[in-house]
């Protein structure tokens, strides 16, 4: 998953220190590949439940670099710490 990092990071620096940036298609692409890669990854260390991805999903990330297209993450901006309860 090497090259996905790479090819992901050059986009998501700016947006971790709080850049603002427009994404051209490509640059939303290998972010969104690259989170559901992170989020199939979290999965895995559960020790018990049910997976949201499926195996096939799995493979095709591994594979090809890419989601499946009804795979899709959003995300926003945490703009304060909220206390802990």
């Amino acid at each position: 998953m090497s090259a996905l990092e790479t090819r992901a990071q050059p986009f998501l620096r700016p947006l971790i220190a709080g850049t603002a940036s427009a994404l051209e298609p490509a640059a939303q692409a290998a972010i969104a590949t690259w989170a559901i890669k992170t989020a199939m990854v979290f999965e895995a260390t559960r020790v018990e439940g049910d997976s949201f991805y499926s195996m096939d999903d799995r493979k095709l990330v591994r594979a090809s670099t890419r989601a499946r297209r009804r795979a899709r993450p959003c995300g926003s901006e945490i703009t304060s710490a909220m206390p802990l309860p």
